[in-house]
């Protein structure tokens, strides 16, 4: 078995620095992104050894109203049907509490955004109505990726204390938003 914590940091790696940087000369050119990853937050509850925030340096906060507003103008202007991931290092429910996510979720419809996709972790679906939020708002999809052990003691040695969700997949698209799907990577995740 793999000891995902012991691997040495992407970039740190010299065969994976080759393997990025062939990745890079394949990319196109576009007028306009087709896909844009907005990191509205960079905090998140959990530190999965999967996932490369374990290596971030810099501050953890949420990315200031008014920038994410002109960049959610922009992209409703210049090109509605670019794909906007609102989250990349953070967990985007976290923005659920007092209605910032949402709110700025919103702000990018008002103003055009008509491809919104969300991922997350799914620990924070059972607060602050963030199901209903998730199945009324004006997201394309909704991206539920944990990716856990599932024994408990296997959980709570690599969540340092986060309690693990058992529950299964609910979700199905809402009456107003017939072509949204909302998908989870398993239905045991939610």
């Amino acid at each position: 078995m793999v000891d995902f914590a012991n691997l040495p940091k992407h970039l740190e790696d010299e065969t994976r620095q080759r393997e990025l940087l062939d990745i890079e000369r394949k990319l196109k050119d576009h007028a306009f992104p087709p896909q844009l990853v907005i990191e509205n937050t960079s905090i998140c509850n959990l530190t999965c050894i999967h996932c490369s925030h374990r290596e971030l340096i810099r501050k953890k906060r949420h990315m200031e109203r008014p920038l994410w507003n002109k960049i959610a103008e922009e992209v409703g202007q210049e090109s509605p049907n670019t794909e906007i991931w609102p989250t990349f290092y953070g967990e985007a429910l976290i923005m659920g509490y007092k209605n910032e996510l949402w709110e700025r979720l919103e702000y990018a419809d008002k103003v055009g955004c008509k491809n919104l996709v969300l991922n997350s972790n799914g620990t924070l679906l059972d607060r602050w109505d963030n199901i209903d939020r998730i199945l009324n708002s004006p997201l394309k999809r909704f991206i539920s990726t944990a990716c856990q052990k599932t024994r408990s003691s296997s959980f709570a040695r690599r969540r340092s204390g986060k309690r693990s969700i058992r529950r299964s997949s609910g979700f199905a698209p809402s009456a107003s938003g017939a072509d949204r799907s909302t998908r989870s990577s398993s239905p045991s995740s939610l």
